[in-house]
């Protein structure tokens, strides 16, 4: 009865179709997948930044894992340059030093070793010394051109958020990937 009196005075509740949203529901999903973005861009930056690190220092680590093998295959000395900087190229050479110094010289560069920037957007190459390094590898290890007394030869791989990951590379021959700040997980400290 109450609902026919209302109906008569013009006052029942509306229906609406079945399905649509109203303006005022879009809206609120909207806001919220805004807030959403907000919080959660950061993270995916910093994430995605620290996966472009992790790669960069994978392909460095491969690029120290071809030097080992063709230097075993060549049966002579073989040398990993290394350009640091924002535009770093870390590849396989047979002589040091080279004239060009380049990856792209065949004459400098074995069967195209290389693990370049380009392929790492906001990845930062630093090494100790000079922005431009030699590491050969003889007999059996390791051995920086600059400072053969080292003992080990580390390069870093850094992104603006601040995450870093090393390649340390040791006169026994053996190399890994490493974080320079403390032992996680995944990596050994350097």
């Amino acid at each position: 009865m109450l609902e026919e009196m209302m109906r008569y005075r013009g006052l029942a509740p509306t229906t609406r179709p079945a399905g649509g949203l109203t303006l005022v529901e879009l809206m609120v999903v909207i806001a919220i997948i805004a807030i959403l973005a907000v919080v959660a861009g950061p993270s995916f930056l910093q994430e995605l930044q620290r996966r472009r690190a992790e790669s960069a220092a994978e392909a460095a680590y491969q690029v120290f894992s071809s030097a080992k093998q063709a230097a075993q295959r060549l049966s002579s000395d073989v040398f990993i340059l290394i350009d640091s900087g924002a535009a770093w190229n870390v590849w396989v050479s047979p002589a040091f030093p080279c004239t060009n110094r380049s990856p792209a010289d065949p004459n400098c560069s074995v069967g195209g070793i290389a693990a370049r920037s380009e392929q790492y957007p906001n990845v930062t190459l630093t090494s100790p010394g000079s922005s431009a390094i030699a590491v050969r590898y003889r007999n059996g290890g390791f051995q920086s051109i600059d400072n053969p007394t080292a003992a080990q030869v580390v390069l870093l791989f850094s992104v603006p958020t601040g995450y870093q990951l090393g390649i340390a590379a040791t006169p026994n021959g053996s190399f890994y990937v490493c974080s320079p700040t403390a032992e996680t997980a995944r990596h050994p400290k350097c």
